[in-house]
């Protein structure tokens, strides 16, 4: 069972994701949150699988929220939801450490897979997002970026290359595990080494800097 925390500060929202939830025989509402700062004062005793947030709050938003779960150390994978889909938003919620970014208005079995891939581990991007984000990272500097990302990732050891090259393909961890006879925890553990030798905080910016030194 996947255990969900949503945090919105429209009940109505909260309302209408529970309702499409409940329909859903692998997803658990284990609470909600209709301000940042109680969601912040409520996340470390719940510990949900998946946090649904969205991005823009008053006070305590969505962004802060999702810094205060990485810098906390909790397992916790992040699903950001908004009205916006500018360049800006879609840059800052990625680099606050989520992996999953969607559109409030996404059909309902959008939004139950995005749920699912997000507890997987699996990158949840629209194609637009994707295109997006790939257009803002080679806009300029294509080759100084490949330079500069193949030097970065020069320092991997070749099982760590590997299971990156594996996440920039959209592979789960448990997928990862399998292809290469690990178990999940052990990827999960690389993961964290590669994030940290990086000084990266998730897939997406995992994935970005694969595609950048041209490994796939």
């Amino acid at each position: 069972m996947i255990r969900v925390y949503l945090v919105d500060d429209d009940p109505m929202v909260r309302r209408g994701l529970k309702f499409i939830l409940q329909a859903t025989d692998d997803i658990e509402v284990v609470g909600e949150a209709g301000s940042g700062a109680e969601a912040i004062d409520q996340l470390p005793s719940l510990r949900p699988d998946v946090v649904v947030l969205d991005v823009r709050m008053p006070n305590v938003g969505g962004l802060q929220v999702a810094e205060s779960i990485l810098k906390a150390g909790h397992s916790q994978a992040i699903l950001m939801m908004t009205a916006f889909d500018n360049e800006s938003t879609v840059m800052e919620v990625l680099e606050a450490g989520a992996i999953g970014f969607l559109l409030k208005d996404a059909p309902p079995e959008s939004v139950i897979q995005a749920i699912r891939d997000t507890s997987a581990g699996k990158v949840t991007l629209s194609p637009r997002h994707t295109r997006i984000l790939l257009d803002a990272y080679t806009r300029d500097g294509q080759v100084n970026r490949r330079v500069e990302a193949q030097q970065a990732l020069a320092g991997l050891s070749e099982r760590e290359t590997e299971i990156a090259i594996l996440v920039a393909q959209s592979l789960t961890n448990q997928e990862i595990a399998r292809a290469m006879l690990l178990s999940t925890a052990t990827v999960k553990t690389h993961l964290t080494k590669i994030f940290d030798e990086l000084g990266i905080g998730n897939r997406v910016q995992l994935a970005l800097l694969v595609r950048e030194a041209e490994l796939i």
